[in-house]
């Protein structure tokens, strides 16, 4: 009996060890000029400050044999705007991934994301999910959440 609690002590260990060499990076967003009219688009800017040696995997980038999960956002979409293209990685590098056998783009200290978005309602209201994969230097690789809601967003109605 006592080696079960033994063991079960180590598995604590080794996977709360895991998971603190693994923290999430430090996320922000902005709106890049918060005040639009109906019809008009602002720029959603996400920053990342990585911690040193970890990486976080970009989201423009196509492994035919699967690869890390890419960086993905989830909107919760509604009839107030409306998404223009996808989310622009800004400051990627392209490297080759020897386990997986094919080109992948990560971010190293810093990462930054920027999406257009189209303003159709005075009461928009712009929430979700960035779902992306850090790794540690150990090899370690987690997938992390950062939830973001826009605030202070001033919506006028389009002048004639």
């Amino acid at each position: 009996m006592k080696l079960k609690y033994y063991l079960f002590a180590i598995a604590i260990f080794f996977f709360t060890t895991a998971q603190a060499q693994n923290v999430p990076s430090k996320w922000s967003h902005k709106v890049v000029n918060p005040t639009v009219e109906i019809g008009g688009e602002i720029e959603l800017v996400f920053t990342a400050v990585i911690p040193d040696k970890y990486l976080v995997y970009s989201n423009n980038y196509d492994c035919p044999n699967g690869g890390p999960l890419p960086a993905e956002f989830l909107y919760n979409l509604d009839s107030t705007y409306e998404l223009v293209g996808s989310p622009l990685a800004v400051g990627d590098e392209e490297v080759f991934d020897d386990i997986f056998e094919c080109n992948i783009k990560e971010f190293h200290t810093k990462a930054e994301f920027r999406q257009k978005i189209k303003i159709t309602n005075s009461n928009s209201s712009i929430s979700g999910i960035l779902e992306y994969q850090m790794c540690a230097p150990t090899g370690l690789c987690v997938l992390h959440k950062y939830e973001f809601t826009v605030e202070n967003l001033v919506v006028s109605e389009k002048k004639n």
